[in-house]
């Protein structure tokens, strides 16, 4: 069967075990089986199927079956292998993409890991059989041993990421290779990405369980990696772990390690900060204009409330909100995540980009995960003629192991004479000492540095790799553990979601930290502010009026919430609701103009408007002649019948610097009063403004309702329409 036929009913197949849909199944992995041509396969699906269809007989019997439910779940655990097994054996034969092709060459070749593991172990002999040197001089009695040491790296990485399911002796060997004190670190740590990649390819329960041993392994690079190992392959294959329940029962037990909390709780918080908020602030300025524009009870050109952005973004976070201080202290630590992944990704990446695209080392896809030790057959070379001033740099954690290769590679080909002037100029500036570049790292611990660096490594990879488009980006799926049925009872407390959702608040991260925020058992009304703050960046501004309501409820008298649940109000066309929060807030701040104006604002939404003209009044005698107040005292004035008012607020208005608008209204106010000549005038400077040359056909469908109430009716607008267009 073709790939193109093959990989639709492996899907479809995979669907229905999603859906847990086994019998679906059941028929889908029989025709897969069929496509394999494979005898055991088939075997082994003929016998899952007459097993499932026995318990189908026994259960309509209505007998009681206490093992009913255990039994469904093995199925579906049972027929996920077989369904990756079918995937393997049809797509082995056909597929062209890197990791088939890998597997192809590891077969041809008869590469294994017991061979990998002996590679290794001999170079670790050799190396500790040589005589300490001068680290800065070329030792020619290293170099072969290096090379054999890369390549072994190499062979074992594409042995373990392309295995299939492992018996107990490939386990064996595994362990052998991470126990082994002739392993270095550097290539153990090697291992555990192959182990990453290959789980995050297809899962398999004795390799999960082989990376849950290694996280108390004590060898930070090799703890690191299987920390975030673990939560990336949990959040990919949750329902797997789930339907093995010695794997489910194991991460259960974390839930007395303390220790283990803590470092999940971090972990979520480095992969949260992996996020780019471009998009999510794009999507905010997309959502918010057009819920403006289908409110049919707003208008923001006839009081001023064209400030909408000012009431949107111009306030600042509540003052008074407490910083949550273990939150605090994980952002002194993680400033420079913040800055090199969330918020810098994009430079550091587009700086190194071109380098990965530009080496051949970069082809090689383990090189993307080797930590950086100097000793790489194509790097060493170019670190042994390393200018002083960058020596600190590759010690440092300022950049993860890949982007040191890149610049190592980078430096072998700058010139020595040029390399001598960087040294000088950089000298010049005081750039000389390790500490320039490990102060804003000090603070975090070695295993926070390692899952950091590690994780920019695997961002890098899945985002530059030359064939990242045939894997699957796990960076791209839900980040929150606590989403996870197996990391859950972990991270589900209050305390860890909270703070959690305080990281994410305080980088804009809105839609997590709203998640998070309705997670809790007992919010705040801290955190009620924070849910409708928000709501509120998201334009959803009904749910974010409610939310604040419920944290008045908690501080009925905060300034705050009352001024946030007023705007949001007024923007969701609850007049009501915000004439109530104005009226509180001018109790609070009698002498505050900014209230008085949006009570006036609001009293003429409600068309109270003896009522607003005392607010507005009252404001333009303390500030006069703001366009803000004109403008919401000539339509308050226009809306109740009082063109003469309305006319007189107009002319001051049209005397400083209009507004499309304003010509608009001044001339609703001029027609309104039978001056049609000053209303034409008036209406061709607006589409001036609006650098139109045509009345369009939809000019007064905003306003009919309110010139109605002089009399004005549809056949008038079209008239006035024709008479501008048609001038002669």
């Amino acid at each position: 069967m073709k790939e193109e036929t093959f990989a639709p009913l492996l899907h479809t197949t995979r669907e229905a075990l999603d859906q847990s849909r086994l019998a679906d199944a059941l028929d889908g992995l029989k025709a897969l089986a069929e496509a394999t041509a494979d005898w055991d396969l088939r075997t082994a699906v003929d016998s899952m199927a007459e097993a499932y269809a026995m318990m189908l007989r026994y259960f309509r019997t209505g007998a009681p079956d206490a093992s009913r439910h255990s039994m469904f779940r093995s199925f579906l655990d049972q027929s996920y292998a077989l369904c990756d097994r079918a995937e393997r054996l049809g797509l082995t034969r056909t597929s062209t993409d890197l990791y088939y092709s890998t597997l192809r060459t590891v077969q041809a070749m008869g590469l294994t890991m017991a061979e990998a593991v002996s590679s290794l172990e001999e170079a670790g002999r050799q190396l500790s059989a040589l005589p300490p040197t001068d680290s800065s001089a070329p030792d020619p009695r290293r170099a072969p041993v290096d090379r054999q040491r890369a390549e072994a790296g190499r062979r074992m990485f594409d042995v373990v990421w392309t295995s299939s399911p492992w018996t107990p002796t490939d386990t064996e060997t595994a362990r052998s290779l991470t126990a082994s004190p002739l392993v270095a670190e550097a290539d153990a740590a090697l291992f555990v990405s192959a182990l990453t990649m290959a789980l995050l390819h297809q899962f398999d329960a004795v390799k999960f369980g082989l990376l849950l041993d290694l996280l108390t392994d004590g060898r930070p690079q090799v703890s690191s990696r299987a920390w975030v190992g673990l939560a990336l392959i949990t959040l990919r294959h949750d329902r797997r772990i789930q339907l093995c329940p010695p794997l489910a029962s194991r991460l259960r037990l974390l839930t007395d390690d303390t220790g283990a909390i803590a470092t999940l709780r971090n972990l979520q918080i480095q992969l949260l900060a992996t996020l780019e908020t471009r998009e999510i602030e794009k999507q905010l300025q997309e959502d918010i204009i057009p819920t403006m524009l289908r409110n049919p009870q707003f208008s923001p050109s006839k009081l001023g409330l064209e400030t909408l952005d000012e009431m949107l973004h111009g306030d600042d976070p509540n003052p008074e909100w407490r910083e949550n201080e273990a939150v605090k202290r994980i952002e002194d630590k993680l400033k420079r995540l913040a800055e090199m992944q969330a918020a810098g990704a994009d430079v550091y990446m587009g700086t190194f980009a071109a380098m990965k695209q530009q080496f051949p080392f970069f082809g090689v896809m383990s090189n993307w995960f080797l930590p950086f030790d100097g000793h790489h057959p194509d790097v060493v070379a170019s670190l042994r003629e390393l200018p002083r001033f960058m020596r600190p740099l590759f010690t440092s954690d300022l950049l993860c192991d890949s982007d040191k290769h890149s610049f190592a590679l980078m430096l072998s080909g700058i010139p020595a004479a040029q390399r001598r002037l960087m040294e000088q100029q950089f000298e010049a500036m005081g750039i000389d000492s390790q500490s320039h570049w490990d102060d804003a790292l000090s603070a975090s611990t070695e295993g926070e540095r390692q899952r950091r660096v590690y994780l920019q490594d695997l961002y890098r990879f899945f985002r530059l790799f030359a064939q990242h488009r045939q894997f699957a980006n796990p960076f791209e799926q839900n980040l929150v553990l606590a989403d996870t049925a197996s990391l859950a009872p972990l991270l589900s407390d209050d305390e860890s979601t909270l703070q959690v959702a305080e990281f994410a608040f305080r980088h804009k991260l809105y839609a997590k930290a709203l998640h998070l925020y309705g997670k809790l058992a007992a919010p705040s009304a801290d955190v009620f502010q924070k849910t409708g703050y928000c709501h509120q960046a998201a334009g959803q501004y009904d749910a974010a009026v409610e939310a604040y309501a419920k944290a008045l409820l908690i501080d009925g008298d905060n300034a705050w919430t009352l001024r946030h649940m007023a705007g949001c109000a007024m923007l969701s066309g609850h007049f009501d609701r915000a004439l109530d929060c104005w009226t509180r807030l001018g109790c609070l701040s009698p002498d505050d103009l900014q209230v008085e104006y949006r009570l006036g604002e609001t009293l003429v939404h409600l068309r109270r408007y003896d009522e607003a003209f005392k607010h507005l009044y009252k404001v333009d005698y303390l500030t006069p002649d703001q366009p803000r107040t004109l403008r919401a005292l000539a339509w308050c004035s226009f809306m109740a019948q009082k063109p003469a008012g309305a006319e007189r607020f107009y002319a001051k208005l049209l005397s400083g610097r209009p507004t499309a608008d304003d010509y608009m209204n001044a001339g609703h106010a001029a027609w309104a009063s039978g001056d049609i000549p000053t209303a034409v005038k008036r209406y061709r400077a607006c589409l001036k403004a609006r650098a139109s040359d045509r009345m369009p056909d939809d000019f007064f469908d905003a306003d009919a309702g309110v010139l109605a109430a002089y009399g004005l009716t549809s056949d008038d607008f079209r008239l006035l329409i024709d008479a501008i267009n048609r001038a002669e």
